[in-house]
């Protein structure tokens, strides 16, 4: 009698055990696909973007070479290479695509990742996933608003000396290449607030921490400036200010989230 409890056990225990297999292998296989589908959405979603924004290109290369005009007159860009233009083109126009994609590419994560989420965890997410495209499109505009002009006049002056004229013949790859890398990385750096606030969260950095160490943030913020952008002081500067002050505005969110947290303690 022991013998065939035994045997019934370890039937219903294997039985259990393939059960919970199966339960497993359907659930990574709905996360795979559903993923399979977060991620051809969005491959669809920019090429349509892509396919928009290239049939905009002679309106975006317009709108990339205005501050070059501003800076001075009668300035025309050439290309080298046959293909040359033809890249170009090609790179503003995935650029613009990937810029136009932001937005959509944070709803699909957030529709990937939200029901394994609390009902809480929800709502700071859809915050996360709203701030991401803003932070993003206000990196490209202080870009082209503020640094391209500024950038532009500054270099173009050493163009003028006295007794002769050095005249700029800038190459179309070389200057739109110039642009969007600048908004790349200022987009990326502009994302500096979410990745602390979720370090913050995850209880991987403390508010006291980020404090102490904010003028050791300063001084890397003019050296980070110094690498990513052009040699010149003026966009060092530009770039490190805007830093700091997204510093401080994490810090500030931090200490608000610490004291709702010290009051539901409470």
């Amino acid at each position: 009698m022991e013998i065939e409890k035994i045997k019934k056990i370890n039937w219903y225990n294997l039985w259990i055990a393939r059960q919970v297999k199966e339960l497993y292998k359907q659930t990574y296989e709905h996360h795979f696909y559903e993923l399979k589908k977060r991620l051809q959405l969005s491959l669809a979603f920019l090429l349509g973007a892509f396919i928009f924004s290239y049939l905009q290109k002679k309106r975006l290369g317009f709108i990339l070479i205005k501050p070059l005009n501003h800076a001075s007159q009668h300035l025309d860009l050439i290309y080298t290479a046959l293909p040359e233009s033809f890249l170009a083109y090609l790179k503003i126009s995935l650029f613009t695509a990937l810029i136009l994609s932001i937005p959509f590419f944070s709803y699909q994560a957030y529709l990937f990742i939200s029901p394994g989420l609390h009902n809480f965890e929800k709502k700071f997410f859809k915050i996360i996933c709203l701030c991401i495209p803003i932070l993003f499109w206000s990196a490209c505009f202080f870009v082209y608003f503020c640094i391209i002009p500024i950038v532009c006049k500054f270099f173009l002056s050493f163009g003028i000396k006295e007794g002769f004229h050095v005249l700029f013949q800038g190459k179309i790859e070389e200057y739109f290449s110039f642009i969007t890398n600048l908004m790349l990385i200022f987009g990326v750096v502009f994302q500096l607030p979410i990745a602390l606030i979720v370090l913050f969260l995850l209880k991987i950095i403390t508010l006291q921490g980020m404090i102490e160490k904010r003028r050791i943030f300063i001084v890397t913020t003019f050296v980070i400036g110094g690498i990513l952008t052009p040699p010149d002081v003026i966009t060092q500067i530009m770039m490190a200010m805007p830093m700091c002050l997204l510093y401080e505005t994490a810090i500030i969110f931090c200490k608000k989230v610490k004291s709702k947290e010290q009051k539901t303690d409470i």
